[in-house]
């Protein structure tokens, strides 16, 4: 089916490439940050403010804060690409439209 696009689609399967690849990232990095805050500000600390502020700087949460950055510019960067696909699709078209016949 794809053989027959102009540029054989490079675009869309890259953008959706991205797009899975960074929505997925970003859920397991909120998934290990949050699980890393909650257990070091309820567990440990026992829902304090210095409890909230040991969380916020344990090297776990900032870890996962940068890979939920990292991920969201490659969701963004998979939305661009596929808006740019999506602007451009059948630009290249080698086909020419049938004319309408009037009866």
């Amino acid at each position: 089916m794809g053989s027959n696009m102009p540029g054989n689609g490079w675009k869309w399967k890259t953008a959706m490439f991205l797009l899975n690849l960074g929505v997925v990232g970003m859920t397991v990095a909120l998934l290990i940050a949050g699980y890393e805050q909650s257990f070091i500000e309820r567990a440990i600390e026992g829902s304090s403010w210095g409890g909230y502020f040991a969380a916020q700087s344990h090297p776990w949460f900032v870890q996962g804060m940068v890979w939920r950055m990292v991920f969201g510019v490659m969701t963004f960067l998979g939305g661009i690409l596929l808006f740019w696909d999506l602007l451009t699709v059948g630009k290249n078209e080698p086909r020419k439209a049938q004319a309408l016949v009037a009866e």
